[in-house]
């Protein structure tokens, strides 16, 4: 029995170390006239396979060393995510027309893909969409495809369900780019959660002195991040201006984070939107901001409301809800 044990470990152990093996991939498109299909790189875009479709058919023959998951490309409408492990043996029915008429026979991760894509589009309830998105995570935490249902459950809470996933695929995938851009994005959200104590930011203000947000421990403080060229943040400006003159006296201040890449335009913009009583810096990188990357800011206007002890009281604060908030803190 224990001769058979030790096969058994080798057996199991050494499959991460066998030569690539072939993946055969082919399928049936309906519904347009494509000359020609790709397998291409879900994070980088770049082309891994191309083949010819004929009569609507394609076929794929390719050598691979190890899962992933890619996006089968018609073009930038028409596309599809899959999964590939070596030796796969997959058929694909894909039509245009009709979303739920695509098939996928030979790919178990792929089909799960499919069957929580379709069973989440007949659902109208964000709530009910959330639950069965958690579930899913949770009974499958094994499986690499489970990061896209992650990336679409977002990481604005579910900790627990994201720890899950994370610990789950650690072993097997640790090196896998998509895996690494989960733990990424996962650790920039952990770090900025409602509760949570955010990491300082260090850059220079419009005269050039630094300031730091750890600085005004002691007040509440909006982190505000925005840009001249951004439209929808010039347009939460009266409110900015509105909420510092009611509540500043109370204890209230604003720290407002640029991704300009000018300084003229930055300061043209505090000046025209009269705005320059508060707390403004920049290191001018537009999105490569410093601050901006560390806060994992992917879109502006992006706030977050921190209290006196350092720790975050509120996110994206917009409108009458920045004035609700502090009324209900203030009390007036």
């Amino acid at each position: 029995m224990m001769k058979i044990k030790i096969l058994l470990f080798v057996l199991l152990f050494s499959g991460s170390s066998l030569l690539a093996q072939k993946v055969k991939l082919s399928g049936e498109i309906s519904g347009g006239n494509f000359t020609e299909i790709q397998i291409k790189d879900v994070l980088t875009g770049d082309v891994v396979q191309t083949t010819e479709v004929k009569d609507k058919k394609f076929d794929f023959k390719f050598d691979l060393d190890k899962e992933d998951i890619y996006a089968l490309f018609l073009d930038n409408d028409n596309y599809m995510l899959i999964d590939l492990k070596p030796g796969d043996k997959i058929e694909v029915y894909y039509d245009l027309n009709d979303f739920d008429a695509i098939t996928i026979d030979g790919s178990e991760s792929t089909e799960l893909y499919m069957y929580y894509i379709k069973t989440v589009r007949a659902m109208t309830d964000l709530d009910e969409k959330v639950v069965f998105t958690d579930s899913l995570i949770n009974a499958n935490s094994d499986k690499l495809i489970s990061l896209l249902f992650g990336f679409n459950l977002g990481f604005d809470g579910n900790v627990d369900t994201h720890k899950k996933l994370i610990d789950g695929l650690a072993t097997e995938f640790s090196d896998n780019a998509i895996y690494l851009d989960y733990v990424s994005e996962f650790n920039s959200a952990n770090a900025t959660a409602i509760g949570s104590i955010p990491p300082d930011i260090e850059l220079e203000d419009k005269d050039g002195n630094i300031v730091t947000l750890y600085s005004l421990r002691g007040q509440y403080v909006l982190l505000d991040f925005w840009a001249a060229w951004c439209r929808p943040c010039r347009g939460e400006s009266p409110t900015l201006v509105s909420a510092y003159n009611k509540y500043h006296d109370d204890g209230f201040t604003i720290y407002s984070v640029s991704l300009d890449q000018t300084k003229d335009a930055w300061l043209k913009a505090i000046d025209d939107d009269g705005i320059g009583a508060w707390y403004h810096v920049s290191d001018l990188k537009g999105w490569q901001s410093s601050a901006g990357q560390l806060y994992g800011i992917n879109s502006i206007p992006a706030n977050f409301l921190i209290g006196p002890d350092g720790k975050i009281v509120a996110k994206n604060l917009r409108g009458a809800s920045l004035g609700s908030e502090l009324s209900d803190i203030f009390n007036h």
